[in-house]
């Protein structure tokens, strides 16, 4: 019997720098794709037409590349284009998920209809429209394989949504997703915050989970809340708390008279 083998060798553990795989959710006109495109050279796939305000604001300056993928194929096709092209961004957006996840799911409830069809069922009206479980299941699994083929580029990824307020079911405010999905999406992500306004004004990016809103950081510097939220400030913080962190676990040069 043929032993396996591994497909690759395991490699040493570092401090080398995580990109950013970050979820800011909000309501409507918050500043979530403002605080997106901070981001250095991003390539945004665009659902939501939110970059009409950001591309007024910024005049003649190039910001990037967009695209709105159609479908799951074009999706899949998109993702091997930017791998091919893998110097001309540092930056993956999702704008927003919650237009993806529309567009994939209405893709496969068309599916499902169009192959009834072609087996001579006559499907309800309402069917044809609304998708059943195995579509939604369907749908969190192509997300969960976009989710992974995102994290393999090595870019910083920025997934916007919408906010969602369950309050019969008792959940805290979330990214605008059903329960499956955001439980792979918070799992995925390293920081994952709600973008408000305070009364004077200020742009608060809130990370430290309760039970006002799901939210989620795995570096310290980030939490409880990012005042004035922009990549410039937040990367600073990621780089200073390494950087921190070398230089006190780091042995003591030689002759330095330590014994």
């Amino acid at each position: 019997m043929e032993q396996p083998t591994l497909r690759h060798q395991p490699t040493d553990i570092t401090m080398e720098r995580e990109r950013l795989r970050a979820v800011f959710y909000g309501t409507y006109g918050v500043g979530k794709t403002t605080l997106a495109m901070t981001f250095p050279k991003p390539f945004v796939l665009d659902f939501d037409g939110g970059l009409v305000s950001v591309t007024v604001e910024a005049g003649d300056r190039v910001l990037g590349k967009r695209y709105t993928p159609t479908g799951h194929k074009d999706l899949e096709a998109l993702m091997l284009w930017i791998r091919s092209h893998i110097g001309d961004s540092e930056t993956i957006v999702v704008d927003d998920l919650d237009g993806m996840v529309d567009t994939l799911l209405c893709e496969l409830v068309d599916a499902g209809a169009a192959y009834d069809s072609g087996k001579g069922k006559e499907a309800h009206p309402v069917a044809q429209f609304v998708p059943e479980q195995a579509e939604y299941l369907a749908n969190q699994r192509q997300m969960t394989a976009f989710l992974h083929a995102l994290r393999q580029f090595g870019l910083h990824v920025v997934l916007l949504s919408g906010r969602r307020h369950d309050i019969d079911k008792g959940r805290p405010p979330s990214p605008n997703l059903a329960p499956g999905l955001l439980g792979k999406v918070m799992h995925w992500a390293s920081l994952v915050g709600e973008l408000v306004v305070t009364d004077d004004g200020q742009r608060v990016l809130c990370t430290a989970p309760s039970s006002k809103r799901e939210a989620k950081s795995r570096f310290r510097c980030l939490t409880p809340v990012v005042v004035e939220p922009t990549f410039g400030s937040m990367w600073s913080s990621i780089e200073s708390a390494y950087a921190s962190h070398t230089t006190t676990t780091s042995p003591p040069a030689s002759g330095s008279g330590h014994k």
